[in-house]
């Protein structure tokens, strides 16, 4: 959205003319999105936006105030000044107050994509051509999206730090449906030009013709096999309930007091990973902090949260780069997670079952008790009974509801090939799939 140098400029205009001697700092963040909707078999929407806030937060003894505006001229900058003041005057005194430093380890990171900015409807149409000619010819009607993205972040504070990221994002995302079934299929990557449009929809095309007319089946414990759209689901839940330093600090968390503890399966290592290859992570924290790669679980033994600057003063630790912007009651929580693959190709997680069931995804995931780490939701967009080591026939979508516990202990293999899915709370995580023994399905469905 804005020339580096312009952003510099516009945080030190933000900061300057506060009174003397007063912690501050400012945030900028602006989004460009290029967007194409489409639905029976064609597009239906163009979208392009693109926005940019700037939050203040000033410090006033033991109070802190913020305010946020989206125009940047002189008396709108003022007029953000005198809210922010005002409203840390007014404010009740505050535990969380700020940390300023004064330097980063790497305060700047660009991993943008020109060309995924600039990619117009135009291209996007030609690109959906193939899409929409292959749900034609299959008698299917397709859905979805294919959106471009740049992000900007930048941030200033009193006592002289900046920071400064770029990156960019491309998503195409398809369903394929008739009454009678539907199949679906994503990818992600930094750039448009990673993309393979032709090989997500024959994907999605296939899970489809494979999904019609589906048949009952009753709920229980059944083995599955997930692909890595739908374990992404159970890795961020986890991650976002488990691993924040606020929530284990205050005793809120499942994994409170259980640091060292063997709580998952071995075969079962997490980390929170900036620079992993396939991830479009910052190289720090909204505090100005370096993010560190941080091992959340090894070999099912549980390692430690991630913590920002407030929590690892209060636990007596060191931030591992997780902070957010304040005021954040939250705490800090993983972005980047990197669950560890295992040997087999996802064919031969298949292969590998007797009597089980194969889910293409999740949605409606939600939590159920926190303190439990269990979850439920509903299967989607296909699902497939496994007999002798062969996708069979496809059954109706099922609820369920599991323990993350009993979930991470009864994983039986993981796949080699790891694929890079979006998450719910932001961020992203690269996944492998894998084979789960009596996995819940709490309900059956008629649909």
């Amino acid at each position: 959205m804005s020339a580096h140098l312009n952003v510099q400029k516009l945080l030190d205009a933000c900061l300057s003319g506060l009174p003397a001697g007063m912690p501050a700092e400012a945030l900028f963040w602006s989004d460009a999105r290029r967007l194409s909707r489409f639905a029976n078999n064609s597009i239906q929407q163009n979208l392009a936006r693109e926005d940019g806030v700037l939050r203040l937060v000033v410090q006033d003894g033991d109070r802190l105030g913020s305010a946020s505006c989206n125009h940047f001229d002189g008396d709108s900058l003022q007029r953000l000044q005198r809210t922010a003041l005002d409203a840390a005057r007014a404010g009740s005194p505050c535990k969380d107050l700020q940390i300023l430093r004064s330097s980063c380890e790497t305060p700047t990171h660009e991993n943008t994509d020109e060309g995924t900015l600039n990619h117009t409807p135009e291209q996007k149409a030609a690109a959906l051509g193939g899409t929409f000619e292959l749900a034609r010819e299959r008698g299917f009607e397709s859905s979805g999206i294919f959106s471009t993205a740049q992000a900007e972040l930048a941030m200033a504070n009193s006592a002289g730090l900046y920071c400064h990221s770029h990156s960019s994002t491309a998503v195409f995302s398809v369903t394929m449906q008739t009454p009678d079934g539907s199949g679906w299929a994503e990818e992600q990557h930094t750039a448009v030009n990673q993309l393979n449009v032709d090989a997500v929809t024959r994907e999605a095309a296939s899970i489809c013709a494979r999904a019609q007319k589906p048949v009952p089946i009753d709920a229980g414990r059944w083995t599955v096999v997930l692909p890595p759209a739908a374990v992404t689901d159970m890795v961020q839940f986890l991650a976002w309930m488990g691993f924040g330093a606020r929530a284990f600090l205050d005793g809120t968390s499942a994994l409170s007091g259980k640091r060292g503890q063997q709580l998952f399966g071995e075969n079962v290592s997490l980390r929170d990973d900036w620079s992993h290859p396939l991830l479009n992570g910052r190289p720090f924290d909204l505090e100005g902090v370096a993010r560190r790669r941080v091992p959340l679980v090894e070999r099912g033994v549980f390692i430690q949260p991630v913590f920002d600057l407030g929590t690892a003063r209060e636990a007596g630790e060191t931030s591992t780069g997780h902070g957010h912007a304040r005021p954040n009651g939250s705490g800090p929580w993983p972005e980047n997670l990197v669950l560890e693959p295992g040997q087999q190709s996802m064919d031969e997680l298949i292969a590998g079952t007797t009597d089980g069931l194969y889910v293409t995804h999740f949605h409606y995931t939600n939590v159920v008790d926190p303190m439990t780490l269990t979850i439920t939701g509903m299967t989607r967009d296909g699902v497939f009974r496994i007999r002798n080591g062969k996708l069979a026939e496809p059954v109706h979508n099922l609820r369920w509801t599991v323990s993350l516990f009993d979930f991470f202990r009864n994983i039986e293999a993981l796949s080699r090939d790891q694929v890079l899915q979006s998450r719910t709370f932001g961020g992203g995580a690269v996944v492998p799939g894998l084979r789960v023994r009596e996995f819940n399905f709490s309900s059956a469905s008629s649909f």
